[in-house]
């Protein structure tokens, strides 16, 4: 007697292989889909990160005094960040214009730390005795 095969089904074999396909797809697509979500997270926080620091700048050079922005302190940022910031300051030949790096870093989670250099002129920050030093070799060097 000859046996029938039915053919009305899959094999054991082939529903084992179309799962291990299955699962290996889908293993890859989360791994896309959660590195995607990695990345927007680190672009954005580095977007807030660098608003913060403009913020920070603009409320620094709204200081009248240059004791007051050599001393550093704390701020709180629109984003409700809590930024710890310190300056390095150092005069130049030109009157009046000094160079200025900033560093700012947060006190809270995440901890990331800024720094940024830039030159800006600030008449207030010149002391009056600096002045009449600069304003008197200025004569010196015109009489010669």
């Amino acid at each position: 007697m000859k046996t029938q095969k039915s053919k009305g089904g899959f094999t054991l074999l082939e529903v084992a292989l179309a799962l291990i396909v299955l699962g290996m797809s889908l293993v890859v697509i989360y791994q896309i889909f959660s590195n995607t979500l990695i990345s927007n997270e680190a672009i954005s926080s580095k977007n807030t990160a660098q608003n913060d620091f403009y913020f920070i700048q603009k409320q620094l050079l709204k200081k009248a005094k240059l004791s007051e922005v050599e001393k550093g302190g704390n701020i709180t940022t629109p984003d409700q960040l809590m930024w710890s910031w310190s300056t390095y300051i150092t005069s130049t030949k030109i009157l009046d214009l000094y160079k200025l790096t900033i560093t700012i870093k947060t006190t809270d989670k995440p901890h990331i730390e800024l720094n940024k250099t830039i030159y800006v002129l600030r008449p207030t920050w010149t002391s009056s005795t600096d002045r009449q030093r600069v304003m008197d070799q200025l004569m010196t060097k015109d009489e010669n």
